[in-house]
């Protein structure tokens, strides 16, 4: 008899201890005692983030670039207006999900860079991969800025899609050699 009162006890103490870890799902929108619902969140009073602004290359045939790791693309942006620049969205192909390593942006005006990079794995192949800036970069209205786009580690490439140049986008260079007339589809977040 005594065994069976231990066990409907030990059975009854792990109902109440597994209650204590479960929340009641409307918890977060029940009111407090005063009537006054709970404060909100920090990711609820954030204001929603800016639209990225696609720097559009001209029209006309794309043309995928292989960046092998290691190796690198650069270009020359003029931005119209001032802005702080938080990330960078490059257009890649990732040879149908089998590119691997990082993709790496960095960004400066004049001496002053900042960079971020982002996995390659898990990319969707022939659109914009985004890769968030470490510290934003405070840019002028007018002033030039450079990219370097860079593919580190791993041992498929990843395409860059290249288009003929226009508007903002200058003619890049790859590993610093001579210019290539075409240019990323790259967009700005702010």
């Amino acid at each position: 008899m005594h065994r069976m009162t231990r066990v409907a006890v030990s059975a009854a103490l792990l109902t109440v201890l597994a209650a204590c870890g479960e929340r009641h799902p409307d918890a977060e929108a029940t009111p407090t005692a005063a009537g006054v619902a709970p404060p909100a969140t920090a990711a609820q009073e954030a204001a929603p983030e800016a639209a990225p602004v696609e720097l559009l290359p001209a029209g006309g045939a794309a043309e995928a670039f292989p960046l092998v790791a290691g190796s690198y693309a650069s270009g020359r942006i003029v931005l119209k207006d001032a802005t702080p620049i938080k990330g960078a969205l490059v257009q890649i192909g990732n040879y149908n999900g089998t590119t691997d390593g990082e993709l790496v942006v960095e960004v400066c005006k004049q001496q002053d860079c900042t960079k971020g990079s982002k996995p390659l794995t898990g990319s969707v192949d022939n659109e914009y991969i985004e890769v968030t800036l470490a510290a934003p970069l405070e840019v002028a209205a007018q002033e030039a800025i450079t990219y370097r786009i860079s593919k580190m580690g791993g041992s498929v490439p990843v395409a860059l899609w290249l288009y003929p140049v226009a508007g903002e986008l200058s003619a890049i260079r790859i590993n610093d050699g001579e210019e290539v007339q075409s240019t990323p589809k790259i967009a700005l977040r702010r």
